[in-house]
């Protein structure tokens, strides 16, 4: 379970490039638009690249979005942490409070509070 002091609530791409050719319908090629990380994304991997589990970053992500919508629909402290623990079941307390508390403060902040709801 969460420690009791922490509460809570609740590639870039660049342009594509061609072989040159001689056809005037060349110049007429787009670049491919560009991928941009999330700055949420990158942000959270930083934050928790510390603690030392071993989920694809993508993982990682979904799964603390999916925390945010749980509290967003009214999970309680105790219910995110159960899926976490459930999800997660050989990480240590350190590692989902640190998770959830990461996840938190990126992803949504609002749910963020001092002595819990």
């Amino acid at each position: 379970m969460l420690n009791e002091g922490l509460k809570l609530c609740g590639a870039g791409l660049g342009p594509a490039t061609s072989a040159t050719t001689t056809a005037p319908v060349a110049s007429s090629v787009a670049p491919a638009p560009s991928a941009q990380a999330d700055p949420a994304d990158t942000k959270f991997l930083s934050d928790i690249g510390g603690i030392g589990v071993p989920q694809s970053p993508a993982e990682l992500i979904a799964r603390a979005r999916m925390m945010c919508r749980q509290y967003s629909d009214g999970a309680s402290d105790d219910q995110v942490n159960q899926s976490i623990s459930a999800a997660y079941p050989d990480w240590s307390d350190f590692q989902a409070v640190e998770f959830m508390a990461d996840a938190v403060s990126d992803y949504c902040p609002q749910y963020l509070t001092k002595g819990g709801r």
